[in-house]
C-alpha cells in the first residue's frame, strides 16, 4: 500500500513538473475545462433548487392548489364564457369539510391590499387571510413568535397578524417586534379578505426568510374566519382560493373524483362536472403548479450546458492527444526501461485529473458569476398586479438558487469524470508496447485522422447548439419587436395611497384632481388614470348588447372593458385609427360614448361600419346606452405573444356607482396614472411626488415604473433562456474554432518537411495556403452537415420555447451555417498562412 502511494505521489509531482513546464497549453486547457464544468455547474444549480429540491413545506409532495370549474351559465345573466378558477366555492367547503377521506386538511385564503402603518412608518402591502389551519398543514415554524392558531380565527378574539420577513425588516428589523401593533387602512386598496381597518393587529410572529406562500408578494398573514353556512350568499358565486393536503398514497386525481362525487350527493348530479365537460374539481401538485412552466426550458438548457461540455472534452482531448504525441520518445523510453502500460496510463490519467481539477476550481468560480447572471436575468417587478403575466415571466423559486454543498459535490464528481474522459483516448493511444517503432520514428509523426474526428465531432455538436441558440434568439427578436398597440416610450406608470376616504366616488375626485394637475408639470405631455394598465393582470368582461336598427341584440363573447380617463389613449400612445377619441365633455350626465379596438369592431361589426353603432351594457333593466364614437388601434393587453382581445375604452366618469348598474369596482387598488413626458419620465418624479403630496400630505407613490419597464417584465423568461442559449451557443462555437485551429496548426507543423518539399519543388504561397484551408474547409463541411443533420430533428423539442419561428425555420438553418463556415474559415487562415510562410530550406535543414 505504501508502495502505491509513493507512486501516486511521484506521478502527481511529476505531473505538475509537467504541466508548469507548459505553461500556455496548461492555460487553455484549463480555460476551456472551467468554460465547460462552469456552465454546467450554474445550470446544475438552478436544477437542483428548481427541479430536484422538495419544496419547503412539511411532505410538500402532498400538496395540491384546487381548481374549480364554472359553466358560464352559473355566472350573472347566464350567458358568460365557461372559466376555471383556483378557488372553491363557499358552499362546497362548507358540504365538503371533513367529509373526504382522500384529503386529510383544507385550507383556504384571499388576498388583502392594505396600508399598513407602525410608529408612524406606513407603506402598502399584500397580504392573505387565512384559515387557521394554513400554517400548521404547510408546517414551516416562524422564525420570531408562532404562527396563527385555531383561536384566533374564534370571532371577538384580538386581532393578530403574521409579518413576512421582509416586512419585518421594512419595519426596522426589531428583535422585539412580537407583541407591538400594527394598524392597516384602506388607503392602499378595498381588497380586504375580511380585515378590519384602522384597528390596531397584534404581531405574533415573523415567517422565515423566502416563505412568501401562496404567491411570491405575500407580505403578512392574518387570520380569516371560518365560513358560515348562514354567510354564504345566495345565487352568484362566493369563493376562497384553498389549497389541500392529500391523504398518504392518494393521487390528485382520485381526490377530485372523490370531490365530485360527494358534491353531486350534497348539490345534484348536475353540479358534479365543470366546463367543458371537465371535472368539477381539479388537483394539481403544488410542485407540478409551480416547475411545470419552466421544465422544458431547463432540460432545454441542461441539454445544452452537456453539450459545451461535451466539446470542451472533446477539445482538450485532442490537445492532449498533440501534446502526448511529441512525448512519444520520452514514453518510449520510460516503458522501454521497465515501465508497465498500466503505469503509464495512470502517469497519463494523473495529469488530466490534475487539469480537471484546476479547470474544476475556476469552473466554480465561473459558476458564481452565471448563477448571479441567471438571477439578475430571472428577477421580475414581483408586484401582485402582474401576478397573472408573470406566470409567464417569472421564474419560479429563484432566491433559492445558489451553490451549496449539493453544488459543490457536483463540481468534484463532473470534474473527475471530465478528466477521465478527455484522458482516455491520449491515455490508450501512446501507452501502446511498440518501443522500438516509436523510437525509431522522428518525434511527432503521429497519425492525425483521430484528431480529425474529433473535430468533426466537436463542430458538430457545436453547430447543433448554434441552432438552437439561433431559433431562440430569432423567437425572442420577434417577440420583443411587437407592436404592442401603444407607445411605451416616456411613459411613468404608477399608483398612490393616500390617507382620504376609499369609495369610489372620492377616489375618482382624486385622481381628477391629480392628472389636472400633472398635465401642468414640467416635461409632462399628457397625463391620465385608468382602473388597469397594458400588462396588468386585471381583466372585466361585459356581456354586450348591440342595439341596431332599435332592436337590441346580445353578443355571445364578452369583450375587454377599459375604465380610463379621457386623456387616456393619448397618454398612452394608443392610436385612433377611425372617429374620435374620448373627450373632456365625454363626462358625467353627458352622452355615453364609447371607443372600441379594431378586433371588437371586425368580430361583431363585420361589413358595417361601427361609428354612430350604440352597445348597451348592465342587466336588461337598468341597461346603459353607449354611442361609438371612435375605432383605436390593437393593444396587446396581456402579454406581447397573446394576440390583441376585442375590448372598448369608457371614460371612466360616466360609469355609475350604483349596484343596479352591476359595474364592476370602478378602482379596487386605487387608480393607475399615467404620465407622458418629452425625456426620461424619471426626471419628473420629484414633481409627481410634490402633486401628490398638494392632495393628501401623507401620500405615497407606489408601484412606480415606466411602460417600458412594464413590456420588459412581461418578457423575462425568454429573454433569459435567449440570452443563456446564446452564451452557451458563442462557448461552443468558440471551443470548436480553437480546436479547428489547433489540429490545423498541428497538422501544419506535422508536415512541415512535406510542404517543404513542395515549395522547394515549385509550390506556390497561395497553392499552399489553398490546400490547407481546402482541408479545414472539408472538416468544417462534414461538421456542419452533421450539425444540420442532428439539429432538424433535435430542435423539435424548442417548440414551445419559440414564438414566431418553427423548429425548422429554413432561415435560422441557412444564416447559422454561413456564420459557422465563416468561423471555422477564420480559425483556419491562421494555419494556413503560416503553411505558406514555411522556408524551404529551413525545413529541409532541419530534418
Amino acid at each position: 500500500m505504501s508502495a502505491w502511494v509513493a507512486d501516486v505521489r511521484q506521478d502527481v509531482q511529476y505531473g505538475l513538473r509537467m504541466l508548469r513546464r507548459t505553461p500556455g497549453f496548461t492555460a487553455v486547457v484549463v480555460v476551456t475545462i472551467a468554460l465547460g464544468v462552469g456552465a454546467n455547474t450554474a445550470i446544475f444549480s438552478v436544477v437542483h433548487a428548481v427541479l430536484l429540491r422538495p419544496l419547503p413545506y412539511k411532505d410538500s409532495n402532498q400538496l395540491v392548489r384546487v381548481y374549480e370549474n364554472v359553466p358560464g351559465p352559473e355566472f350573472g345573466n347566464g350567458k358568460g364564457p365557461d372559466r376555471r378558477f383556483a378557488a372553491m366555492d363557499l358552499r362546497d367547503i362548507i358540504a365538503l369539510s371533513g367529509r373526504t377521506r382522500l384529503i386529510t386538511q383544507l385550507a383556504t385564503y384571499s388576498l388583502a391590499q392594505m396600508s399598513a402603518s407602525m410608529d408612524g412608518d406606513s407603506t402598502r402591502l399584500d397580504g392573505f387571510g387565512v384559515s387557521a389551519n394554513f400554517f400548521t398543514m404547510l408546517g414551516v415554524p416562524t422564525a420570531i413568535g408562532r404562527t396563527i392558531s385555531d383561536d384566533d380565527a374564534v370571532e371577538g378574539r384580538d386581532r393578530v397578524v403574521v409579518l413576512g420577513y421582509d416586512t419585518w425588516r421594512r419595519f426596522g428589523a426589531r428583535p422585539d417586534i412580537v407583541g407591538r401593533t400594527v394598524r392597516f387602512s384602506l388607503g392602499g386598496g378595498t381588497f380586504t379578505a375580511g380585515l378590519v381597518v384602522d384597528l390596531p393587529y397584534t404581531i405574533v410572529g415573523v415567517m422565515p426568510a423566502g416563505f412568501r406562500f401562496p404567491f411570491d408578494n405575500a407580505q403578512f398573514w392574518f387570520p380569516r374566519k371560518p365560513v358560515a353556512p348562514a354567510n354564504v350568499p345566495r345565487g352568484g358565486r362566493a369563493s376562497r382560493e384553498a389549497i389541500a393536503r392529500l391523504a398518504m398514497g392518494a393521487t390528485p386525481e382520485a381526490a377530485a373524483t372523490e370531490m365530485a362525487s360527494l358534491r353531486a350527493e350534497v348539490r345534484g348530479p348536475s353540479m358534479s362536472m365543470g366546463s367543458t365537460g371537465r371535472p368539477r374539481y381539479e388537483l394539481v401538485r403544488l410542485y407540478d403548479e409551480l416547475t411545470s412552466p419552466v421544465r422544458p426550458a431547463l432540460l432545454v438548457l441542461t441539454g445544452a450546458v452537456a453539450i459545451v461540455l461535451l466539446i470542451a472534452c472533446v477539445n482538450v482531448a485532442h490537445l492532449l492527444l498533440a501534446k502526448t504525441g511529441s512525448r512519444q520518445r520520452e514514453i518510449a523510453v520510460r516503458a522501454a526501461i521497465g515501465a508497465g502500460r498500466g503505469r503509464l496510463v495512470r502517469q497519463l490519467f494523473t495529469e488530466s485529473l490534475l487539469l480537471s481539477a484546476v479547470g474544476g476550481a475556476a469552473g466554480t468560480l465561473l459558476a458564481f458569476w452565471g448563477v448571479r447572471l441567471f438571477r439578475g436575468l430571472g428577477t421580475t417587478l414581483g408586484r401582485i398586479d402582474l401576478a397573472g403575466l408573470d406566470a409567464a415571466a417569472v421564474f419560479p423559486r429563484l432566491d433559492e438558487i445558489a451553490i451549496d454543498g449539493t453544488v459543490l459535490v457536483f463540481v468534484l464528481v463532473i470534474s473527475t469524470a471530465t478528466g477521465l474522459l478527455f484522458g482516455i483516448v491520449p491515455a490508450l493511444r501512446y501507452s501502446h508496447s511498440d518501443r522500438l517503432g516509436v523510437l525509431r520514428e522522428s518525434a511527432g509523426t503521429a497519425r492525425s485522422g483521430v484528431k480529425h474526428a474529433l473535430v468533426v465531432a466537436e463542430m458538430a455538436l457545436a453547430m447543433l447548439l448554434l441552432v438552437g441558440g439561433g431559433l431562440l434568439i430569432n423567437s425572442f427578436v420577434k417577440l420583443a419587436t411587437i407592436d404592442p398597440g401603444f407607445d411605451a416610450a416616456h411613459v411613468l406608470t404608477f399608483q398612490v395611497l393616500t390617507s382620504g376616504n376609499p369609495r369610489a366616488d372620492a377616489q375618482r375626485a382624486f385622481a381628477e384632481s391629480m392628472v389636472d394637475r400633472l398635465a401642468s408639470i414640467p416635461r409632462a405631455q399628457a397625463a391620465a388614470y385608468a382602473r388597469q394598465l397594458p400588462m396588468v393582470q386585471l381583466y372585466d368582461s361585459l356581456t354586450l348588447t348591440i342595439r341596431r336598427n332599435g332592436v337590441d341584440q346580445m353578443v355571445g363573447s364578452g369583450a375587454d372593458v377599459r375604465f380610463v380617463s379621457h386623456d387616456y389613449m393619448k397618454a398612452m400612445g394608443i392610436p385612433i385609427v377611425a372617429g374620435r377619441g374620448l373627450g373632456a365633455d365625454d363626462g358625467a350626465g353627458r352622452p355615453g360614448a364609447v371607443v372600441i379596438n379594431e378586433a371588437l369592431a371586425h368580430r361583431d361589426f363585420a361589413g358595417v361600419n361601427p361609428l354612430g353603432e350604440v352597445i348597451l351594457l348592465g342587466p336588461p333593466d337598468h341597461r346603459l346606452a353607449f354611442e361609438i364614437v371612435g375605432i383605436a388601434g390593437n393593444v396587446r393587453q396581456f402579454g406581447l405573444d397573446r394576440p390583441a382581445e376585442a375590448q372598448y375604452f369608457i371614460d371612466i366618469r360616466q360609469v355609475p356607482t350604483d349596484p343596479v348598474y352591476r359595474m364592476p369596482p370602478l378602482l379596487p387598488i386605487g387608480p393607475y396614472y399615467t404620465l407622458r413626458t418629452s425625456d426620461d419620465p424619471a426626471k419628473a418624479m420629484n414633481a409627481v411626488r410634490a402633486v401628490a403630496r398638494q392632495l393628501d400630505a401623507n401620500a405615497t407613490l407606489d408601484h412606480v415604473a415606466t411602460m417600458e419597464d412594464l413590456v420588459s417584465n412581461s418578457i423575462a423568461r425568454p429573454r433569459m433562456y435567449a440570452v443563456f442559449v446564446a452564451i452557451f451557443s458563442a462557448v461552443a462555437a468558440a471551443l470548436a474554432a480553437v480546436g479547428l485551429y489547433g489540429v490545423m496548426s498541428y497538422s501544419v507543423a506535422q508536415r512541415r518537411r512535406e510542404i517543404g518539399i513542395r515549395m522547394a519543388l515549385g509550390a506556390l504561397r497561395g497553392e499552399v495556403m489553398a490546400m490547407v484551408l481546402r482541408r479545414s474547409l472539408v472538416i468544417a463541411a462534414a461538421g456542419i452537415t452533421l450539425g444540420l443533420a442532428g439539429a432538424a430533428g433535435v430542435t423539435r423539442v424548442l417548440q414551445g420555447m419559440l414564438f414566431g419561428v418553427t423548429p425548422s425555420d429554413p432561415l435560422t438553418f441557412v444564416v447559422v451555417a454561413a456564420l459557422f463556415a465563416a468561423i471555422a474559415l477564420v480559425a483556419s487562415y491562421v494555419p494556413a498562412q503560416r503553411a505558406a510562410g514555411v522556408d524551404p530550406l529551413e525545413a529541409l535543414r532541419c530534418e
